[in-house]
């Protein structure tokens, strides 16, 4: 049973560290492993029916960067199920997020 999707960014995100970001996670599509590119084509490793890879017209991407811990989130954005644009919804550093929740 598979858990996320992996989204490959067109144009490379950037950390607050300064660490390209190439590509993000969600759980708002199949959650089957695919691998989504921003612009291109529905996954090419789909099952039979293609259907079932089609995205929601607005969905979570998130993001945690090993190299300082900040955690991002994007809003992407998807036409007819495929994945169009998406849009920097938040940055939270490491030490915001440890003050929020705790750890």
């Amino acid at each position: 049973m598979a858990m996320f999707d992996t989204f490959r960014f067109a144009v490379p995100e950037r950390c607050l560290c300064g660490a390209v970001i190439a590509s993000a996670q969600s759980k708002d599509g199949p959650c089957d492993l695919l691998l989504y590119d921003e612009g291109g084509p529905l996954p090419k490793q789909a099952p039979v029916d293609p259907r079932t890879v089609l995205l929601p017209e607005v969905f979570e991407l998130c993001h945690f960067c090993e190299h300082c811990g900040a955690w991002h989130e994007w809003r992407g954005f998807a036409v007819d199920g495929a994945w169009v644009r998406h849009a920097t919804f938040s940055v939270e550093t490491r030490a915001q997020r440890i003050a929020r929740r705790g750890y």
